[in-house]
């Protein structure tokens, strides 16, 4: 124990923001720097003690701290990063204590947290995590990697205005999510869910991972996005299924959880591009969100259009098609209209379905086709007020390809297209 250290964390403990802490306030933390300075080089079993002792108090008492010191925590940080994804675990918990002290006086001085060095650290600790598998998932200090790829997440998407330039934390994420023990992950959240709070691990993948994948770059994610559906989309398939037979008990952290992967699986990971990978998986989800949709579920609404627009994505892909047929929706998909008669999006995703898989006998008995153009007319309305408009309204048109579904609502829809247009 060093007794300098100890008087001045006394002096740490009494501070109440006044004039005579800050005329001693340099002279303080200089001392408490070369005393730590002394210990690191003599005596390390004491240093990993009092450094531990130094940065609680020092990230619990609101101090501005001086560069000096500050560069000193910072190289100690850098090494205890360099330290854990070696090691996978800490000797000795004054370490990890100090860990996350350190993380609790970074996190909030971004600048420091973009030094090279770090960085570097950080990034080999994503690799380190993806390679080593379970040690590190579930390692305590998991959950100081989860803080700062936040931070980080942030500064790289401009705290979240913006999708991302190619970082050097990309390929670490990608990898991560690639483990094999991340499908673990995925059969572990089915037993949480009911749960608010997470366990780190799974905060680390569903909150870290997965809050940076939404905003990575574009192009790169289309490069991984066949491994990624590959590796994630039976997890994915057996979550919903989950969620089907428990969906009461499930946390509202878990439905915004819920809701957040299935709207990365359909636009980020574009996990659902038209393709015939994974093919009896993705039936399986068509057959699971049907289910889910019907049973209904008011839990999340944007969780319900993500099911009704994987059921859609599934019509662009001919052999997914082929299925939804053979499997007679018609009646199932007008239920559907009739449950969520009150949400737009939803009537519009479920007529164009209904688009692409009502034969011409489903059509002529249409009892009032009027209603779904309506439908329709509606988005094109909405659409035409969207920046960048255009493209829209066109993919709504391309939408309406059934000739006898055309007869009843195309001559209206582009009447009025052609209107807004000229």
């Amino acid at each position: 124990m060093s007794e300098l250290i100890a008087q001045h964390c006394i002096l740490l403990e009494q501070w109440k923001e006044n004039d005579q802490f800050y005329q001693n306030r340099d002279d303080i933390l200089n001392d408490l720097q070369t005393e730590l300075i002394r210990l690191q080089s003599e005596d390390v079993v004491t240093f990993r003690q009092e450094i531990n002792k130094v940065t609680k108090l020092l990230c619990c008492n609101i101090i501005n701290l001086n560069e000096s010191i500050l560069t000193f925590f910072l190289d100690y940080f850098i090494h205890l990063f360099k330290q854990w994804h070696e090691s996978t675990y800490f000797n000795d918990e004054n370490d990890s204590n100090t860990f996350e002290n350190l993380a609790n006086i970074f996190i909030s001085r971004s600048d420091s947290l973009t030094n090279e060095l770090l960085v570097k650290e950080f990034i080999q600790c994503l690799y380190a995590i993806a390679r080593t598998g379970k040690d590190m998932f579930t390692n305590q200090n998991i959950k100081i990697i989860t803080r700062m790829l936040h931070v980080y997440t942030n500064i790289e998407s401009n705290y979240g205005t913006r999708f991302m330039d190619e970082t050097r934390f990309d390929d670490g994420i990608i990898q991560c999510l690639c483990a094999p023990y991340t499908i673990e992950v995925f059969a572990q959240f089915k037993l949480s869910a009911q749960f608010e709070e997470l366990p780190l691990t799974e905060e680390f993948v569903f909150n870290g991972l997965f809050s940076y994948v939404g905003f990575i770059n574009r192009e790169l994610l289309q490069k991984q996005s066949l491994h990624l559906r590959k590796h994630l989309l039976a997890s994915l398939s057996d979550l919903l299924d989950s969620f089907i037979i428990s969906s009461n008990e499930w946390s509202e952290s878990a439905i915004k959880i819920l809701t957040n992967i299935t709207t990365l699986f359909l636009y980020c990971v574009q996990m659902t591009e038209p393709n015939d990978i994974c093919l009896d998986v993705q039936k399986h989800i068509c057959d699971t969100v049907i289910r889910i949709l019907l049973m209904p579920t008011f839990r999340s609404m944007k969780f319900n259009n993500n099911c009704l627009q994987y059921v859609y994505m599934a019509t662009l892909n001919d052999k997914t098609l082929d299925y939804l047929k053979n499997q007679k929706l018609t009646s199932t998909m007008f239920t559907i209209a009739n449950l969520y008669k009150n949400e737009s999006e939803i009537q519009f995703n479920t007529y164009r379905i209904l688009a692409a898989i009502m034969t011409e006998e489903d059509i002529k008995r249409l009892d009032d086709p009027g209603a779904i153009a309506q439908v329709f007319l509606d988005q094109l309305t909405e659409k035409k007020d969207l920046p960048g408009w255009e493209p829209r309204v066109k993919n709504l048109l391309t939408t309406l390809k059934s000739k006898y579904f055309n007869l009843y609502i195309f001559i209206i829809v582009f009447f009025i297209y052609s209107f807004i247009t000229t």
